[in-house]
């Protein structure tokens, strides 16, 4: 009932379940349903405090020699923790915490997490306050902690999220999977997978209740992490052929971070070794909205920076490309939102077929490369090493034209390294034009490699085109879609294509090793192949074209734009042979 001030509390000291032994094997398998769920209401007139929560649901031990910690939800099990606060009162806060599984060992080990089934850890801090009122939220999915040498596998569901308002102060911190070499050597070592869906949000919103101001308005404070490690050395190989999704919310401000994956050292990294990073035609999508989750930009898909020894990044599909595939498809390729974020020692490998990127790499690089100052060099931020594969394609994206995308649009893709290669064969793929008005483009509007040296000798500039209406202008002039630093250029490319038979590109290389691209229209009629009926249509249509169509014949527009969308001559021709001269003749 409503009071002065009210307090409630439900509460885990420390574990729900708890296992430990010495020398030998720690094991729990749920095949059935695992509910463990903490909830505290507290209403008051002036004031009022709930607290919920349990800092871990399941927790593992074990020491001696070769120490092994096992958990098992099977394709049956649903493991399901939560914690839910609510405070109602003139001046409110609320505190939620929740946590899922514990792994520790201080002896060198094995870590199994194995999830087939559904596996949900949610916490959630609600701060009705009607003139003040602060809400935290903190959800953590698996924390192993040791030495450990993991074998973490999910094929399953798994699911994280923390969730916090308040009218003042709101802050929400997630993490899925948190792996601490924090013991003897500090090395972590073994294999991290996920071959299913690892979701993972932190939404922190001091907006307040509808129609209350706060007496001294706050801003909310989100931070989510799919997979983060830390430790001194680290030899450990994540595997991703899943989906990995991290978003990050508040309603205002700049208190906001997402990272798909995260690796970081204790402090005191050796520098020895490296460990690796692969995507094999997963999804990693890193995302942070500042206006309550209407509009999404990048966060980091992936974070090598603070990593303590060298990491191999491989990007990879599923070793077909479009083209290749062209008209069969779809292609089966790696997607990547977000950027990815280098050191010195870090290296990007590009390989068996696509890999679609929509972020930066290295944002610190585009930061000094688009300020317009002399004095910001960036080569000094652009770090690491990217290689194309000869089987392997980069597609760079910007997909400003693609309505679907509009809420996540943060701009053209860009990358930024110091050292670049492609392979013979290997693939640099550019959605360009984005625009159905033609000439000089500005630079920084569409997407681009800058790298300290770069080495394109017998590669494959392709453009994929994209533009608001689906239609295109005569001509286009992109600047420096390939730009080099200090170390210059080595080769050319062996080819430039498009991926429309109604669009042509040429490179053309100045003295300062850099490649520009010139985008042109082929003419409707120009097709090679077309015989003379054909050829008929298309002149018939190439006399009323005009690039803003949309404006004045919107379906017409629309049939037109279908016929951008085809890079098969013969396919071409056929569709001419659909349409009548007379019906599209003006």
């Amino acid at each position: 009932g409503a009071t002065d001030s009210a307090y409630a509390s439900a509460w885990a000291e420390d574990f729900v379940v708890y296992q430990s032994a010495i020398g030998s094997t720690v094991t729990l398998t749920n095949n059935g349903d695992m509910t463990i769920g903490f909830a505290a209401n507290a209403a008051g007139d002036e004031s009022a405090s709930a607290y919920a929560g349990v800092t871990t649901a399941v927790y593992q031990s074990a020491e001696g020699t070769a120490p092994s910690l096992n958990f098992v939800n099977s394709a049956t099990g649903v493991f399901d923790v939560s914690a839910d606060a609510t405070a109602t009162a003139d001046d409110a806060y609320a505190y939620a915490i929740a946590g899922g599984v514990y792994q520790f060992t201080g002896d060198p080990g094995t870590f199994t997490f194995n999830n087939a089934g559904s596996f949900s850890v949610a916490a959630n801090a609600d701060a009705n306050g009607a003139t003040e009122g602060s809400a935290t939220a903190t959800a953590q999915g698996y924390y192993a902690e040791g030495s450990p040498g993991l074998a973490f596998s999910n094929s399953g569901t798994f699911n994280v999220s923390a969730t916090a308002a308040g009218l003042d102060d709101a802050y929400a911190y997630a993490i899925g999977a948190e792996v601490d070499g924090s013991e003897g050597t500090g090395t972590i070592t073994g294999t991290m997978s996920n071959a299913g869906t690892i979701t993972v949000v932190a939404d922190a919103d001091a907006s307040g209740l509808a129609g209350v101001t706060a007496v001294t308005p706050q801003l909310g404070s989100a931070y989510a992490t799919g997979i983060y490690m830390h430790s001194n050395t680290n030899a450990a190989t994540i595997t991703n052929s899943g989906t990995i999704d991290v978003s990050a919310i508040v309603d205002d401000g700049s208190s906001v971070g997402a990272w798909g994956i995260y690796i970081g050292n204790n402090g005191a990294p050796t520098g020895v070794g490296s460990m690796s990073i692969v995507n094999a035609a997963g999804n990693i999508w890193a995302s942070e909205s500042t206006d309550g989750g209407a509009t999404f930009v990048w966060g980091d898909a992936i974070n090598t920076v603070n990593a303590p020894n060298a990491v191999a990044i491989s990007l990879l599909g599923d070793g077909s490309t479009y083209l290749g595939a062209y008209p069969a498809g779809p292609v089966d390729h790696g997607d990547i939102y977000g950027n990815i974020e280098l050191s010195a020692d870090d290296a990007v490998n590009v390989a068996f077929g696509e890999t679609w990127f929509d972020g930066l790499v290295n944002a610190p690089a585009y930061a000094a490369w688009s300020d317009s100052d002399a004095l910001t060099d960036p080569d000094t931020y652009a770090t690491g090493s990217l290689t194309i594969e000869d089987d392997g394609l980069l597609f760079l994206r910007d997909d400003r034209g693609e309505a679907d995308d509009s809420v996540d649009y943060a701009g053209p893709a860009h990358v930024f390294v110091d050292s670049f290669t492609m392979e013979a064969g290997g693939v640099l793929a550019l959605e360009l034009p984005s625009d159905p008005t033609g000439g000089a483009q500005t630079v920084d509007t569409y997407p681009s490699v800058y790298a300290t040296e770069a080495d394109i000798t017998g590669g494959i500039l392709e453009v994929r085109p994209s533009s608001s209406n689906g239609l295109y202008d005569d001509d286009y002039f992109f600047d420096n879609v390939v730009e080099t630093g200090a170390g210059g250029l080595t080769g050319t490319f062996a080819d430039v294509r498009t991926t429309s038979v109604l669009l042509d590109a040429d490179d053309t290389y100045d003295a300062d090793g850099n490649v520009d691209l010139d985008v042109s229209r082929v003419a409707f009629d120009g097709v090679a192949g077309l015989n003379i009926n054909q050829s008929a249509v298309g002149g018939a249509i190439e006399g009323t074209y005009s690039s803003a169509l949309d404006a004045t014949n919107p379906e017409y527009a629309n049939l037109l734009a279908t016929l951008f969308t085809i890079a098969d001559p013969v396919e071409y021709a056929n569709a001419l042979d659909a349409l009548s001269a007379d019906q599209y003749a003006g």
